[in-house]
């Protein structure tokens, strides 16, 4: 499958390297985009690029950043046009001073489920036991997730030692009262450890929770069913105690929410209005996105031919982002090897 994404990229590198590219460039302008360095952003990243240029004519530059920076630059200079995929949550002061300034405008919420993070179990304990669906509903079934230290004994998986998520979810282990219920809190030591614990479960076909979180390349692997938290959030109980080291009386509380926004400059949102249109309607599902980044960590590919599988395989998607003329045009620009 790589080599046939491969042999994409070189047909739509030879098409631009025609007449097509430069006719079309006059249907948009110069379109600067920041490209992150993470692995979602990028994949987000290459697609815009892709339809950007084939489909709208638009002279396409990405240039590497971080978020801050390129947030500064677009307030006090107008570029980068467009910061594909921007976590808002980490730098809310700064994307409220952009936004207050007018200078930045958010177009839209490009993650359409928001990165989630909480309790996760196998998607066939969930088919084979329906009436489990939150924590206390695991929680009171210790038979079905067995420690693999110890399988007399049940297991919730921590967050990886380190990260501050583990501190939570220390917390959490006790105010659903999982010692109580049978449950051993196994502290794992590092993402690639979580993620091994989670292969070979599934692979056993055996039960398995504990932490993880959504978009992953891991949950394009594996499904897998995030158990509803049954409380809302309660931030200031998060900060004061759920996240703290040394909250001694814990209590149920709710994962918050992160949220990732495509953020545009003034002057694309009001003179792009085509190339507009399209970045103010496209949005990426979790479960969509995480088969992407499992595709990308198999074959070890860029984000450049990730998105060029995303395009040729995923077409029913991609098409409700734009109208016809221009899924034509990308359609001509993806032409594919065996054709």
């Amino acid at each position: 499958m790589k080599e046939r994404v491969l042999a994409a990229l070189f047909i739509v590198s030879s098409l631009f390297a025609g007449s097509g590219g430069p006719a079309l460039a006059q249907d948009c302008g110069d379109v600067s985009i920041a490209d992150m360095n993470w692995a979602s952003a990028q994949i987000t990243t290459a697609v815009d690029a892709f339809i950007l240029s084939a489909g709208f004519g638009c002279n396409v530059e990405l240039s590497g950043t971080d978020a801050i920076p390129a947030l500064a630059s677009m307030r006090d200079a107008g570029k980068p046009d467009l910061i594909p995929e921007l976590w808002v949550n980490a730098v809310l002061p700064q994307v409220d001073q952009a936004v207050a300034s007018g200078s930045v405008k958010l177009a839209v919420e490009i993650m359409a489920d928001g990165g989630l993070q909480g309790w996760w179990i196998p998607s066939y304990i969930a088919e084979a036991h329906p009436e489990i669906t939150s924590i206390a509903d695991a929680l009171a079934r210790p038979d079905l997730f067995p420690s693999p230290n110890d399988t007399s004994k049940a297991a919730v998986h921590n967050c990886p030692v380190g990260w501050d998520c583990q501190v939570a979810m220390a917390n959490l282990f006790l105010a659903h009262g999982a010692m109580d219920a049978g449950f051993e809190l196994i502290n794992e030591g590092s993402a690639a450890g979580l993620d091994a614990s989670i292969a070979v479960a599934n692979k056993a076909g055996v039960g398995w929770l504990g932490y993880y979180w959504a978009p992953t390349s891991m949950l394009g692997r594996y499904q897998m069913i995030k158990l509803d938290d049954a409380v809302a959030h309660d931030e200031q109980q998060w900060e004061t105690c759920t996240a703290v080291a040394e909250c001694i009386d814990p209590e149920p509380n709710a994962w918050p929410k992160s949220s990732a926004y495509s953020v545009v400059s003034k002057a694309f949102a009001d003179n792009e209005t085509a190339a507009m249109n399209y970045v103010s309607t496209r949005q990426w599902k979790n479960d969509m996105l995480s088969t992407l980044l499992a595709w990308r960590a198999d074959n070890q590919a860029s984000g450049e031919e990730v998105a060029q599988y995303f395009l040729v395989e995923f077409e029913s998607l991609w098409t409700q982002w734009v109208p016809a003329e221009v899924t034509a045009r990308i359609k001509l620009a993806l032409v594919k090897p065996d054709q």
